[in-house]
């Protein structure tokens, strides 16, 4: 008895944590379906629960074949929907759309369409030839998608195939989001663009800023330094993440990773502060400047990278930047209006500095070395800063200064070696004195070059661009565009993902009725004080072909539109998928209107 009793526990505890699974039956041609589970602890063709998507079917508690497609099948005075893949046969009496025993004395029955032919879903009485752009994915002609046009740059393309950068998917369970098969059949494909979706991981640890840039580094996403909220606050922290957000996985295009977890439940990003508490009271030329604890002088609008060549790599690089003269001593390059005091940043750094940036959160000092306080370089912030043919290259920007007061833009190219010794490339690039430029590299037919997009130009006209250049040496530049689909804008991002160029946000100043594409003129920035507030770009831009040519990802993305942000593609695909193995695009700060600071994070994945 004990072993028998003993022998049914065990059963019944088998039948509780068994017998789930989802069968998914390609609705090819065929008369009759039968599915037979075979298991030592299920009793011969008996089958627990079978809950159907699409067709519904009778006989639902064993394994008896069910046949739909024959005369009478229903005749008790039911109705039922012929499939997808059928049309109706003998319908004498007028019924809805694939509707069959529509009321008594019906001999309708369902009858599969011929390869290739599929069902005309106007009446469903009748197969038809399968065609690309009808809005009905068909394996009958090998379909990748169909969103029910013949249009290009749509996402499906008019030969029905996913384009670059294109995640297309047919219709899912409003509740469980799920995808419902059957009904690709019937339904359009919605094709969303990469970069158009974005996943909100909420407020990061440290302090809202904009200014701010992000590497990774030794594996980890690393955020360094910034501005805080009006110009009246300058940081020369790091903070780093190494998770990858596998705390919190998206998995869906509309999912969120804000909430606020138990003390017990990681956070969606696992920031870790990277302290270095030095004391440096001999860094700064002027000694009505206080002196700071920290690695280096607090800044933001600097330019940071981690090093992949042999010369620069294993360590975090940072040059330049921009600060506000006096702000820890009550000194300020402030005015008043209103009710409010509107900051602005009146100087420059020509430094450059790394560190090895091992991510440990404990202990979580990190060193870091001053490489050179003089570059020989003018100081400037707003700048383009790239790696490049085993070199380091500092491109335009903005000098500013105080004494004397001075604001000019730049379009000098210098490049090193060694990050010490620093030689001009070119005093004067093809492109025009412009800052809050976006430099990057980017190969085209084997051909590597450095890429400058956008900016604001320095000179009289004060106008936003939207141009794109690109040089083989620093020295000779060709324009690759004048005028890019997106607008004019400085202070954007454009990092490398997907193998494509991206533009990122922005911000510009000017009248928006502006009839001409891209360029806003106006000769004074955007202030309080004039009564100009900026116009801050939430939209996503993408090219393939070296900048050429540009789409648009989206024209809102789920983040409001900002500046001054940092922009960062992340790849732990080689963790796996458990660990949250894949390509994120991660999003940090940025600022928006006048100078009010972020501290949200945001992520685009993908698929």
């Amino acid at each position: 008895k004990k072993k028998k009793k003993k022998k049914k526990k065990k059963k019944k505890k088998k039948n509780k944590n068994a017998y789930y699974a989802s069968l998914y039956i390609h609705p090819i041609v065929t008369s009759w379906v039968q599915v037979q589970i075979i298991s030592s602890g299920v009793p011969a063709g008996q089958m627990l629960s079978m809950e159907f998507y699409g067709q519904h079917m009778r006989h639902l508690w064993n394994t008896t074949a069910v046949n739909m497609f024959t005369e009478n099948y229903g005749s008790d005075g039911g109705s039922y929907q012929c499939p997808l893949t059928t049309h109706r046969e003998n319908d004498t009496i007028t019924y809805p759309a694939g509707m069959c025993n529509y009321g008594e004395g019906s001999s309708c029955f369902c009858t599969p369409c011929p390869y290739p032919l599929v069902t005309n879903l106007a009446d469903r009485d009748e197969c038809i030839c399968p065609t690309c752009g009808d809005g009905r994915l068909h394996w009958q002609v090998v379909e990748e998608c169909d969103d029910n046009n013949l249009l290009n740059l749509d996402g499906c393309s008019s030969q029905c195939v996913v384009e670059d950068l294109q995640l297309c998917e047919g219709p899912r369970d409003p509740d469980t989001r799920v995808g419902v098969p059957i009904e690709a059949y019937a339904s359009s494909d919605l094709c969303l663009r990469f970069g158009s979706f974005w996943t909100l991981y909420g407020s990061a640890k440290f302090e809202a800023r904009y200014g701010t840039r992000a590497v990774i580094h030794n594996d980890a996403l690393w955020v360094i330094a910034g501005v805080g909220n009006g110009n009246k606050k300058f940081f020369n922290d790091m903070w780093f993440d190494n998770t990858n957000g596998a705390t919190c996985v998206a998995l869906e295009t509309t999912d969120t990773c804000t909430v606020s977890p138990p003390a017990t439940v990681l956070p969606p990003l696992a920031w870790g502060m990277a302290t270095n508490n030095t004391y440096n009271s001999s860094y700064y030329p002027s000694s009505t400047t206080s002196p700071y604890y920290g690695p280096f002088p607090p800044r933001g609008f600097h330019e940071a990278l981690s090093g992949t060549t042999a010369a620069f790599q294993g360590y975090i690089w940072i040059a330049g930047g921009a600060y506000r003269r006096g702000w820890r001593d009550g000194l300020s390059d402030c005015q008043v209006v209103g009710a409010e005091t509107e900051c602005f940043l009146d100087s420059s750094y020509n430094d450059v500095w790394r560190t090895t940036g091992v991510p440990t959160i404990n202990p979580n000092f990190v060193s870091w070395e001053l490489v050179t306080r003089d570059a020989g370089w003018t100081s400037r912030g707003m700048f383009g800063f790239v790696e490049y043919q085993s070199k380091l290259w500092v491109l335009g920007g903005r000098h500013m200064s105080l004494f004397p007061v001075t604001r000019i833009g730049l379009r000098d190219v210098w490049s090193s070696s060694d990050g010490v010794s620093w030689t001009q490339a070119t005093a004067e690039a093809g492109w025009s004195l412009r800052s809050g430029l976006s430099a990057t590299t980017f190969t085209v037919s084997g051909q590597e070059y450095i890429y400058v997009l956008g900016g604001r130009n320095e000179d009289v006209s004060s106008s936003y661009l939207n141009d794109v250049w690109r040089s083989t040496d620093g020295i000779q530049w060709s324009e690759v565009t004048a005028s890019a689909q997106w607008s004019g804008r400085w202070n954007s991002r454009s990092p490398i993902f997907f193998d494509s160029m991206w533009v990122i946000g922005g911000q510009r100043c000017g009248d928006e009725s502006s009839t001409q594409p891209g360029v806003y003129e106006h000769t004074l920035e955007c202030t309080r004080l004039n009564n100009k507030a900026p116009h801050q770009y939430g939209d996503v831009w993408v090219s393939s072909d070296g900048g050429v040519t540009w789409e648009e990802s989206t024209a809102m993305a789920g983040w409001s539109g900002r500046s001054g942000h940092a922009v960062v593609p992340f790849d732990t695909t080689d963790r796996g998928v458990q660990n949250n193995g894949r390509e994120m695009l991660w999003l940090i700060g940025g600022q928006d209107e006048y100078d009010t600071a972020y501290d949200t994070v945001y992520s685009s994945f993908r698929f």
